[in-house]
């Protein structure tokens, strides 16, 4: 893996009232914010993404692969398709995979987010978080079962670059 910060993180995720930030349920993403949606590809676009095959199985089929952007599934399983994308069995290889000059995301999912800031810490160079209001919820908090684990990334020093305030989420983006 190269030496220099180039991976970035992007997020949406609520707030719960056990204090967890959950990001899916069920396989899906429990609630809708077109605006988030909209900034989500604008910011990615000309990109690679980087997801899990959950994360990928989670897409609505007609969205998939994420248009105008490089898309690398990680899968233990070297029999999963995922037509337009192409296949990585670790974080790592994905990585390896990935064109020099084109920013990398990671979109999800949750074992991704640890992963990366578990083991490569040191490579993350911004994290763009949404945090939904609660209040938009689609699904009840316990059937909430992908979380992102917010607590891992709080220890690192991040700056506050830019915050915007909407009806239904607060967007935030943090350097290193």
């Amino acid at each position: 893996m190269e030496t220099s910060r180039n991976i970035n993180i992007i997020v949406a995720g609520c707030l719960l009232k056990s204090g967890k930030v959950g990001i899916g349920a069920g396989g899906k993403i429990p609630w809708t914010s077109q605006e988030d949606m909209a900034r989500f590809r604008q910011i990615t676009l000309h990109s690679t993404v980087i997801m899990g095959r959950k994360t990928w199985e989670s897409l609505p089929v007609r969205f998939r692969p994420l248009k105008l952007r490089n898309n690398i599934v990680i899968s233990n399983n070297t029999q999963f398709k995922c037509p337009g994308a192409v296949l990585a069995r670790s974080l790592d290889e994905a990585i390896s995979l990935c064109e020099p000059e084109k920013k990398i995301f990671i979109i999800g999912c949750e074992t991704l987010y640890n992963e990366i800031i578990d083991k490569h810490p040191e490579k993350i160079n911004h994290l763009y978080f949404s945090a939904i209001n609660y209040d938009i919820l689609e699904v009840r908090e316990n059937e909430i079962d992908t979380f992102f684990h917010l607590e891992k990334y709080i220890s690192i020093d991040w700056k506050q670059v830019e915050t915007k305030t909407y009806d239904d989420h607060k967007f935030t983006l943090y350097c290193l």
